[in-house]
């Protein structure tokens, strides 16, 4: 369905808004880039060195992220190149992360995370049909004898992923590689938002969620603190719509694909009998 003129709100930090902003355009609509958070990637430190070097000896490597994938490879890369370089054995940097990703086994959260390791080349051995960290956990099952998960992530994730691994009996290493902060907004777009400018907004993390009320605006001060069909409210998996619902958010649906695509296409749902 098209979504003609539909102005809507993308939250997303850059460059992830580039996608969902290419989608809306795609449907008509007009996107709004409002990006309240960027993702701040950490500096090498003993932690993340270590998940690098012992990358081959884990059971499991589990990405939640296209961030912690891209984040995880160029620290990778940090490392390794150097080694290669004085070994001369340039020619195997390009595929590096795949060569020793086939050493282990990989897991990873939705289409944007998989599609994330296909640019590195590496391949996924389990996907949960249900994008979360949680379902990817359960999905990867009691361990049979004691087993090593390495979790590249950011250092906002939550406990749940890690307490459901070591209640199946794995041993979960979480490394944070990057972790989100409140970003600059243009004036012109915040501007825009505040004065009402729009018809939907969306949300793809808690952490967008508390930014864009710190930055923007609270719920009732946009009229956003209840349901109603001038506005809606639309957010990615149930965490995203619990933080936007808590912060005084009236969500107006949540999309169970947790993708771009998966957002446009329940926006496109809600918007339709309009």
């Amino acid at each position: 369905m098209k979504l003609e003129g539909l102005r809507v709100v993308v939250t997303r930090p850059e460059p992830r808004n580039e996608h969902l902003a290419g989608l809306l355009r795609d449907r008509g609509a007009v996107p709004i880039v409002v990006p309240v958070i960027e993702i701040a990637e950490l500096e090498m430190n003993d932690r993340i060195r270590d998940a690098v070097t012992g990358f081959v000896e884990h059971d499991w490597v589990l990405f939640t992220s296209a961030n912690a994938v891209d984040v995880f490879a160029r620290r990778l890369h940090d490392f390794y190149d150097p080694v290669l370089e004085k070994s001369g054995e340039p020619e195997r940097i390009p595929g590096l992360f795949a060569e020793l990703a086939s050493r282990t086994r990989i897991g990873a959260v939705g289409e944007g995370t998989t599609s994330a390791l296909a640019t590195h080349g590496v391949e996924v051995y389990l996907m949960p049909p249900s994008a979360s960290g949680v379902e990817l956990a359960k999905a990867l099952g009691p361990a049979a004898a004691p087993g090593l998960v390495l979790l590249p992530r950011s250092e906002a994730a939550d406990a749940d992923m890690v307490d459901e691994l070591r209640a199946n009996g794995w041993a979960p290493l979480p490394v944070a590689l990057y972790g989100p902060r409140t970003a600059d907004v243009p004036p012109p777009a915040a501007e825009s938002v505040r004065s009402g400018g729009f018809d939907a907004l969306t949300f793809a993390s808690a952490s967008a969620v508390r930014a864009f009320v710190e930055l923007i605006g609270s719920p009732s001060e946009l009229g956003l603190d209840r349901d109603g069909r001038e506005r809606v409210v639309i957010c990615i998996g149930p965490k995203t719509a619990r933080a936007a619902a808590d912060a005084g958010f009236a969500v107006t649906a949540m999309a169970e694909e947790r993708s771009d695509g998966g957002l446009v296409k329940t926006l496109a749902e809600v918007i339709a009998p309009h």
